[in-house]
């Protein structure tokens, strides 16, 4: 996922909605989560949206007893491609 990408608002609404509600890194520009270390890495903003998604599959997994990919289609469609970060 990296390069090119612009992650900033469903990265920074992601964060707050799964990871640190009420404590998400705020105001995130896209230059800040697009942001490459070098060309082999991940974007902060894929970073983040990869974290929010793991934590929605174990929060249904943990707290809703829900067996491991037995999610809701939609569920899966937000969060599939989030998953998988080069």
């Amino acid at each position: 996922m990296a390069g090119g990408r612009h992650y900033a608002g469903r990265a920074n609404a992601e964060a707050e909605k799964h990871l640190w509600p009420g404590q998400a890194p705020k105001n995130l520009t896209t230059t800040d989560l697009d942001y490459l270390i070098d060309l082999q890495a991940n974007t902060i903003g894929a970073l983040m949206l990869h974290l929010a998604a793991t934590e929605t599959y174990y929060q249904l997994n943990t707290f809703e007893g829900k067996k491991w990919d037995t999610w809701p289609d939609s569920v899966k469609q937000k969060s599939e491609n989030s998953l998988i970060v080069d």
